[in-house]
């Protein structure tokens, strides 16, 4: 250890992490990989460059992406950006068929309908939102 890579006096070291072998499985030879350099853990265990998903598929390692690009934004209905949780005031209940729809208000803790048929589900979807908000108990903010 070099006197710039030693602690001053008083400092709290935490102490070194024991390297975690590799898990993967050898058959042939009954036994764990056991490699302890460059291990990573995946959904099947801790494991070694040579025994990842990846490695054992025969394919190359997936290069880590830029994430969502800047342009795209998670948005509502509405075309503004999602900010929380709290944005969210009720859900729209639409089976998979079409012929059947319930609206629940998270404000009031009401729920409207259901509805059956394609004609008045769409009809439904199309107008609760509004409708609801003229009779809802909770006090709304004003929001576009």
């Amino acid at each position: 250890m070099t006197a710039e890579q030693q602690p001053t006096a008083g400092a709290i070291t935490a102490p070194a992490r024991p390297a975690r072998p590799c898990t993967h499985w050898i058959g042939t030879e009954t036994r764990h990989c056991g490699a302890t350099e460059d291990v990573r853990h995946y959904l099947p265990g801790m494991r070694c460059p040579q025994h990842t998903p990846a490695a054992l598929a025969g394919r190359a390692e997936p290069q880590p992406g830029p994430g969502i690009p800047a342009y795209r934004q998670q948005t509502t209905n509405e075309a503004r950006p999602v900010t929380s949780w709290r944005d969210v005031n009720g859900a729209l209940y639409v089976d998979l068929e079409g012929i059947r729809a319930r609206y629940e208000c998270l404000l009031c803790r009401t729920t409207e309908g259901p509805v059956y048929g394609t004609e008045e589900v769409a009809e439904f979807a199309t107008g609760i939102r509004t409708s609801h908000r003229s009779r809802c108990a909770a006090p709304q903010e004003s929001r576009s």
